[in-house]
């Protein structure tokens, strides 16, 4: 019932600013406000996912004005930009799903810097680590997690609420979304999730090592690739005649250790074992 009472006050509020509405500002909290409200009613029964709508007299309708007409009006892509600018990525993703599906790896790439900044947040406080983990991150609760697990931690809950949203994406949308949490990652120099690495190179591991060589981290690149002879083509001590070589990947892979002096040794590895034709 708690979810409710936040839904009716922040209905409350967009009405609020919708009656007071002279800016972009006020629409901009209307529409945040029903956002929020909506969200709260989603994840709570049915017969209690209801508001009484106010009854608005007919003087107070003469305070609209062509601005409110702005929410309206704006298509999908204005929408979930919106959206995604108050972090309420959970309804951007619904909508986007619906009919931008080509904006969910964008919206996944916000959702991942909100997951840095959390975490860069808090190494940079230090020793008052704790006094921000008690106040939280005001952007997890507009975003309704009662559906995950909350950990004392706000960052950890931020990154297990990132991983339980990709988690639940949709088939066909699932991979572009990782490569845009994997890449946003490597470009901030962040820290990679084990989780993130791990699905990335079972489920797609040429992109994923392909991800490495565009950011110049050689060293992970070599690495995985060893791995991914050792796991797909030579497992069981046997050459596996049914997996396609990536030979392109790897011979990039080896043109970018010839140009790296500091790698010299790592070539000679792979040039000599693994990435030699059988």
């Amino acid at each position: 019932m708690n979810l409710r009472k936040a839904a009716i006050i922040a209905y409350e509020e967009g009405m609020r600013n919708f009656l007071e509405c002279s800016s972009l500002n006020h629409l901009n909290r209307y529409y945040c406000c029903l956002m929020k409200s909506l969200n709260s009613l989603s994840v709570i029964k049915e017969r209690y996912a209801w508001i009484v709508h106010p009854i608005i007299e007919q003087g107070e309708l003469s305070m609209y004005n062509d601005g409110f007409k702005l929410v309206t009006t704006l298509d999908a892509m204005n929408l979930i930009s919106l959206l995604v600018k108050r972090k309420l990525y959970r309804s951007a993703l619904k909508l986007a799903r619906c009919r931008m599906p080509s904006m969910v790896p964008t919206i996944y790439e916000h959702l991942t810097s909100s997951c840095i900044i959390a975490s860069s947040t808090s190494k940079a406080l230090g020793a008052n680590a704790d006094s921000a983990t008690d106040s939280g991150l005001p952007w997890l609760n507009d975003n309704c997690i009662s559906d995950l697990v909350i950990v004392p931690d706000s960052t950890a809950t931020a990154w297990n609420y990132l991983r339980y949203t990709i988690e639940q994406e949709n088939e066909e949308l699932v991979i572009d979304a990782y490569l845009a949490v994997f890449n946003r990652i490597l470009s901030r120099s962040a820290y990679i999730p084990t989780w993130l690495k791990k699905w990335c190179f079972e489920n797609i591991p040429t992109q994923f090592i392909r991800a490495y060589l565009r950011h110049g981290r050689l060293e992970e690149a070599y690495e995985y690739t060893i791995e991914l002879f050792r796991t797909r083509f030579f497992s069981a001590g046997r050459f596996n005649h049914h997996t396609i070589f990536p030979l392109s990947l790897c011979e990039y892979l080896v043109y970018e250790l010839e140009t790296s002096a500091v790698h010299s040794k790592m070539l000679k590895t792979l040039s000599t074992g693994n990435c030699k034709q059988r």
